[in-house]
């Protein structure tokens, strides 16, 4: 006699900031056939936040631990799956739905949708029981080009429990607002000198001290060459002379190659300024301030930014 018998958990993560509202939202739904009134062997498989927070019908997990989210802000967040010494082996599949965070926060007028700039990477690592990550998931991915099914939900681990088996398995998120993935070449180094952010910034700053130094040239120049303008009275007509006092070793001779120096020196000055309103810090930041509004405007509409279903599926013995 063959039996089966499916459990889904669907676990709600709800986005811990300002912006979004965290709330309480599980539901489960079970399925099974038997043709006879035999007995049915013991099923326990269980997900939770911890070895004594375990669950079988849902629980409420919050990827970003409750905190409200800033730019470059990361961290992480694990469950664990169990068969709870069920009698028979599970099979288990993990998804996750992001559908609710991929809203177009307006950072262009492309064809393309912008969707604020969180990445996230799944592991499970145990030195007893491990699930298997699909590929692309176990490195960073973010929320652009995901292929999930109609209901939003897209597959991120897969694993195995044997019978009567008390392994926890872990699986952790980990998520990381990094804006480079979004505009910009992605960065996924973590580093304090070298995470996208710092660069950024330390970029900012040369092209800083570059508009600074411009800045001083410029109005340094009529200090080095004084300009000097005469009217001159000649009958009745009234002459304007335009004579230089220059430091020695001056390279301008005349009004005219005076006024193209000083007219370069200003033209570096723009240049300058062009380049810092055009960094990646600044194009960073304007995105992120995007990002944040449209967060922001997800708090009364869905409060629900993540969801993760487990699914576990058992086939009793032939015989019992």
């Amino acid at each position: 006699m063959k039996f089966s018998y499916i459990i889904r958990l669907l676990l709600i993560l709800a986005l811990g900031s300002a912006c979004i509202l965290s709330s309480t939202l599980a539901r489960y739904t079970d399925e099974y056939t038997a043709s006879d009134s035999a007995l049915v062997a013991k099923w326990n498989f269980r997900v939770g936040s911890s070895a004594d927070n375990l669950h079988n019908l849902g629980f409420t997990f919050d990827v970003f631990g409750g905190e409200a989210l800033q730019p470059q802000d990361y961290g992480d967040n694990t469950f664990f799956i169990s068969g709870g010494e069920s009698d028979v082996a599970i099979d288990y599949q993990v998804y996750m739905n992001v559908q609710v965070l991929q809203t177009d926060i307006g950072w262009s007028t492309s064809a393309d949708d912008d969707y604020p700039p969180l990445i996230f990477r799944i592991e499970s690592d145990s030195e007893t029981a491990e699930a298997t990550i699909e590929d692309p998931y176990d490195t960073w991915f973010d929320l652009q080009d995901i292929a999930a099914d109609e209901e939003g939900y897209f597959l991120i681990a897969s694993g195995h429990l044997e019978a009567n088996s008390e392994e926890l398995v872990p699986i952790t998120i980990y998520w990381w607002w990094n804006t480079s993935y979004y505009t910009g070449t992605p960065n996924p180094d973590q580093s304090d000198t070298g995470n996208y952010y710092a660069e950024a910034v330390a970029d900012y700053n040369i092209l800083v001290n570059r508009y600074d130094a411009c800045v001083h040239d410029a109005n340094a120049f009529f200090q080095d060459h004084q300009r000097i303008v005469t009217n001159v009275v000649e009958g009745e007509e009234t002459f304007t002379v335009v004579t230089y006092q220059c430091i020695e070793g001056c390279p301008y001779s005349g009004d005219e190659a005076h006024m193209n120096a000083y007219q370069d020196l200003r033209d570096d000055v723009d240049d300058a300024e062009d380049a810092i309103d055009n960094s990646w810090k600044v194009k960073y930041d304007q995105y992120d301030t995007k990002a944040l509004s449209a967060l922001r405007n997800l708090e009364s509409s869905s409060p629900q930014s993540i969801m993760i279903k487990v699914s576990g599926e058992q086939v009793a013995p032939a015989e019992l």
